[in-house]
């Protein structure tokens, strides 16, 4: 589902909705922060591809989150807000899984 035209109030609510209150958002938010910059790092210098499966499984690995796989396209929305320059990574680097 897209959420490019959701305002900041509807994404904090369809977190909320699913369990998740605005601190746990934006903490979550900043963990996929340093995750992405990582990840936009090695795709500048070693042509790494983004996966969004990564970053999911870097955030809970490396910071011991729990989180569904339901809020993380809320939280990369949200994300994406704070630094719009990363959103061309997602769209321009994904393969297409078959």
């Amino acid at each position: 589902m897209d959420r490019t035209g959701h305002t900041l109030e509807e994404l904090y609510q369809e977190a909320f909705t699913l369990g998740f209150d605005k601190r746990r958002v934006d903490r979550l938010v900043d963990h996929f922060e340093i995750a992405v910059k990582f990840l936009v790092h090695k795709i500048d210098t070693e042509g790494w591809m983004w996966r969004d499966n990564y970053l999911r499984e870097h955030v809970g690995c490396a910071f011991r989150t729990g989180f569904t796989n339901t809020v993380s396209p809320i939280i990369l929305e949200l994300l994406f807000r704070r630094y719009p320059q990363w959103r061309k990574y997602r769209h321009t680097n994904q393969r297409t899984l078959l």
